[in-house]
């Protein structure tokens, strides 16, 4: 169930989104509350795990070449036994269970093309349950957004950005 928020507590997340490193001050200053008010809504919204800090790093820029994005077909009775071996791989970055085409998608991310060719034979191999996998290398990203909207009481979202 989604934490009920309001309009300061959307407009604190959406400061941070926006930069990270805006002050307690800076936020109060831009959204008319005091200093105290924001320390104490934004200690709720990282206590309730609604937000929580991360620096977000270009993989290009740390050495990482092969971004690559897995589809997995995956016996029925095995799904969850898969799901769970697949999470502990550390070169996977992003995994999501799906409907569609794939069973499972997943983001890995590799420092060169004979780590993913390793990653293929070695590691996803070695799991039961796995019967197919797709391998596509992302060549270009155009886009990739880490803000959006906070749905009110309304139901209505109130734009995070792009």
């Amino acid at each position: 169930m989604p934490t009920k928020l309001d309009k300061e507590d959307a407009a604190i997340i959406q400061l941070l989104q926006a930069d990270a490193r805006t002050s307690n001050r800076e936020i109060a200053r831009l959204t008319g509350l005091s200093e105290g008010t924001v320390r104490y809504r934004l200690k709720r919204l990282l206590d309730q795990k609604v937000i929580r800090p991360v620096a977000v790093a270009d993989p290009a820029k740390l050495g990482f070449e092969v971004n690559a994005i897995i589809g997995l077909h995956v016996r029925p009775s095995n799904l969850d036994e898969v799901y769970r071996a697949l999470n502990q791989i550390s070169a996977i970055r992003w995994l999501a269970l799906t409907t569609g085409r794939y069973d499972i998608i997943g983001q890995v991310i590799l420092p060169r093309t004979e780590d993913l060719a390793a990653f293929l034979k070695t590691q996803l191999s070695a799991i039961r349950g796995l019967e197919s996998v797709e391998t596509s290398l992302v060549l270009e990203i155009s886009k990739a957004a880490y803000t959006w909207g906070v749905i009110l009481d309304g139901g209505m979202p109130k734009d995070g950005g792009t």
